[in-house]
């Protein structure tokens, strides 16, 4: 009997990139990627976002997963679930979660998370078969020329579904609003995943499909399909190849005017970076 593959949490004790790492030192901040990952330093707090989301993620799971199993589930019993691990999580983080008083209170919240739910579970395709809830994936990145990078690529496919007989990756989303096109064009996760899907061995002709539930009054469920060609998977081993060569060099820079600032956990540590150049270096074996 083979052993069961390894989870994302085993995964992550080593070396290793990620789909949030690489786009978090690209497209987010590249200073609070290395206050995170590589000076270890304590965030100030916990996001309300970050745990409101991966609340969502958790119920989503269990509805996946009856669904593959094909066992019934009671919508409202999913929506108790959905308050009760949001409440768990928010007792438990540490540190403390940061909620904007502009965005309602707790209970505000706890509804409107709800009603995205609840619009979620009813936008299913009846012709949708789900294939797998949460695998983890594991796979070597090779640069532009093909040669492997040390570090694997590491992650978790939300769902794989199937819909006439193509494979789809499907990733589960909450936004403040409906995203644009290009935003789906350019987006590196579906290139990380198509990448590791196909190094996996698994058939080329996979889609990548982004479920986004909007946080709106009336939160609406928009489904974005995509794909990705083979030079695109070249470009995203090149760009982490290149990564590694500034991280190595302590090559850090804030962005002065990224979306993230307003909500940056480190926003502290920022303010005083160029007075402290003499850092403990550095975890770099274990960034991701």
């Amino acid at each position: 009997m083979s052993a069961p593959p390894p989870t994302l949490s085993v995964l992550r004790k080593t070396p290793h990139w990620s789909y949030s790492s690489i786009n978090g030192f690209l497209n987010v901040c590249s200073l609070q990627w290395a206050f995170n990952y590589v000076y270890r330093q304590p965030p100030q707090f916990t996001p309300a976002n970050l745990v409101l989301g991966k609340v969502f993620h958790q119920a989503a799971t269990f509805v996946a997963g009856c669904r593959k199993d094909g066992k019934a589930y009671k919508p409202q019993a999913v929506l108790d679930l959905y308050q009760e691990l949001l409440t768990q999580a928010v007792k438990l983080a540490e540190p403390k979660v940061k909620f904007d008083p502009e965005d309602g209170t707790f209970s505000e919240r706890v509804a409107q998370g709800q009603l995205m739910l609840t619009a979620w579970m009813s936008s299913f395709d009846p012709a949708e078969r789900v294939l797998e809830v949460s695998p983890a994936f594991s796979v070597r990145l090779e640069d532009a020329d093909g040669e492997e990078l040390d570090k694997s690529l590491i992650g978790e496919f939300d769902c794989v579904v199937e819909v006439k007989a193509r494979p789809i990756i499907a990733d589960w989303k909450t936004a403040a609003r409906r995203w644009p096109d290009s935003k789906v064009r350019t987006d590196l996760q579906p290139t990380c995943y198509l990448y590791a899907w196909q190094k996996m061995g698994h058939p080329k002709d996979a889609l990548f499909r982004f479920d986004v539930v909007t946080k709106t009054k009336v939160p609406a469920v928009e489904h974005y399909l995509t794909v990705r060609d083979p030079d695109q998977f070249r470009r995203l081993g090149e760009m982490v190849r290149v990564i590694e060569r500034m991280v190595r060099h302590e090559h850090f820079l804030p962005a002065e005017c990224s979306f993230a600032c307003a909500d940056c956990q480190w926003s502290l540590a920022c303010r005083s970076w160029h007075r402290e150049r003499n850092r403990s270096h550095y975890h770099l074996a274990l960034a991701a």
